[in-house]
């Protein structure tokens, strides 16, 4: 069983099923996750908590079959002050990702991205100040310092209703990647963040009544 381990961790395939282990295995498991400084049981889907962290927009919770995935649209404000920011911090190890789709929005007008803890939920245009975000519009990319992207191309065309855009981050690569329909789009950002740092979902809105469907936090 050890050299099985071994082999996953060796091919980076590493998700064991726990209830599929037994206790001898388990302890096998944790120790190597241990010296290798490496995640090899998958984490359960982590859902993502908008209720408290959201400006001039609402939330509108469902759970269902395949999880929670809660509707965020934005009800009042002007320009770009509809902000969002998960209470729910994501994990610090590991690659993961969560999947939002367009419902509503007459010109995409809507950034994904991540963005740290220090956020400030209350400003304008923060695009252009703190985290990292794809832009529904133009399939461009935007950040704040350093890096300081203002419309980057990187898919090349606007995500209309009922299409998907999937957050992938990767912890031990310091990387953000964007898959959009299924499609993987690369890496948009890399060493943006450190280890270690506070990092939480970030949507944005420009018009009112625009709206997204956000899911829960999977592993990769």
């Amino acid at each position: 069983f050890e050299t099985y381990v071994m082999k996953r961790i060796k091919d980076k395939d590493w998700w064991l099923k726990e209830d599929e282990l037994d206790k001898q295995e388990t302890l096998i498991v944790k120790k190597e996750e241990e010296y290798h400084g490496v995640e090899l049981i998958k984490p359960p889907s982590l859902p993502l908590d908008f209720t408290d962290g959201c400006q001039n927009c609402t939330v509108k919770m469902n759970v269902c079959a395949e999880g929670r995935k809660d509707v965020l649209t934005k009800t009042s404000g002007g320009e770009w002050d509809g902000n969002c920011l998960s209470s729910t911090a994501l994990p610090m190890r590991g690659q993961f990702k969560f999947r939002i789709v367009r419902l509503k929005s007459k010109h995409s007008a809507i950034m994904v991205g991540i963005a740290p803890s220090s956020f400030n939920k209350s400003g304008t245009t923060m695009y252009q100040n703190c985290g990292w975000y794809f832009n529904l519009c133009g399939g461009t990319l935007f950040s704040g310092p350093p890096t300081s992207f203002q419309g980057n191309p990187y898919h090349g065309r606007r995500v209309s209703s009922g299409e998907s855009v999937e957050v992938v981050v990767d912890r031990n690569a310091k990387t953000i990647s964007f898959i959009v329909n299924g499609s993987d789009r690369g890496v948009a950002f890399k060493n943006v963040f450190k280890d270690g740092d506070d990092l939480r979902a970030s949507i944005l809105f420009r018009n009112k009544m625009d709206s997204i469907e956000v899911s829960e936090v999977t592993a990769c």
